[in-house]
């Protein structure tokens, strides 16, 4: 009996140590793992588990913070890249569809409208603080973050869009389908879409701008040209003043249009008297 007892418990004793560290290894190496790195420091007297356990949520806090950065940063050159696609700056040895996922971008559909923002009067927003020297910096940033959000919001299930920044001017590329639906509807429903963003913005934070809004290309090619559209009419602010919604249509004057004979020379004349003496209301 005593010699069954023995063996039992020396058989035990042994099979106990080697299961314990067929288990333990596991652990220890991943011990060893996070022991590799400066950051880490493991005492011998502590849990291996607590360790892991701490281990594992700074490894998830520094992952999530190089994400957010990684965001950023894309968000900038995806920004970056829209401001070249505007201005016509894109190199053509990189595949656009490629570039266009790569930044998240998804224009399903062939028509694309450029409108530009211009803020005249910051209204609610302006900073009363104005010993800081970035104040006014920081008042328009909000005032375009105020103006992206609502506008995205109002944009949003009607029209794919991205709004971005070009030379300090807000801007806002919006695409849909013309096959599916006319163009005239199209630039309809943008006017309405415009309309109430004035509206909100003027009603709950007195913010003044202008927006001026391009003819409907139907490729990506004609971006360009929709984005000198939009600067060609916002030259008119001088004219209409600010605050207005100004379509490039309502401004351009087809090339096979001529009106020699309906406005006499001496109505140009006063015309050009008018707008070299200020008097806009009378050269309207």
């Amino acid at each position: 009996i005593f010699a069954c007892i023995g063996a039992c418990l020396i058989f035990g004793i042994v099979m106990a140590y080697f299961l314990s560290r067929k288990n333990y290894m596991p652990l220890s190496r991943l011990i060893e793992i996070f022991t590799g790195k400066d950051e880490f420091k493991f005492n011998n007297n502590d849990n291996e588990f607590n360790f892991i356990e701490n281990s594992i949520k700074l490894v998830m806090d520094k992952a999530e913070r190089n994400g957010k950065i990684i965001d950023i940063q894309k968000e900038a050159l995806k920004k970056n890249f829209l401001s070249r696609l505007a201005k016509g700056n894109i190199s053509q040895s990189i595949s656009m569809d490629d570039i266009f996922s790569t930044y998240g971008i998804n224009f399903k559909g062939d028509s694309f409208i450029f409108m530009l923002f211009c803020i005249e009067d910051l209204g609610e927003l302006e900073s009363t603080n104005i010993e800081e020297n970035d104040a006014e910096e920081k008042d328009i940033e909000l005032a375009r973050f105020v103006i992206d959000n609502i506008l995205s919001e109002l944009l949003e299930n009607k029209f794919d869009n991205c709004i971005f920044e070009v030379d300090q001017l807000g801007a806002c590329i919006v695409n849909t389908d013309s096959k599916k639906v006319n163009v005239e509807k199209i630039k309809d429903e943008l006017m309405d879409v415009v309309t109430r963003l004035k509206d909100v913005l003027n009603t709950h934070f007195n913010i003044v701008f202008t927006i001026t809004i391009s003819d409907v290309h139907h490729t990506i090619n004609g971006i360009p040209a929709a984005y000198q559209e939009c600067l060609e009419a916002m030259e008119y602010r001088m004219v209409l003043g600010n605050d207005s919604i100004i379509n490039y249509s309502d401004i351009h004057v087809p090339k096979n249009e001529v009106y020699t004979d309906v406005y006499p020379i001496e109505t140009q004349q006063q015309l050009i008297n008018s707008l070299r003496a200020g008097d806009f209301d009378n050269a309207i």
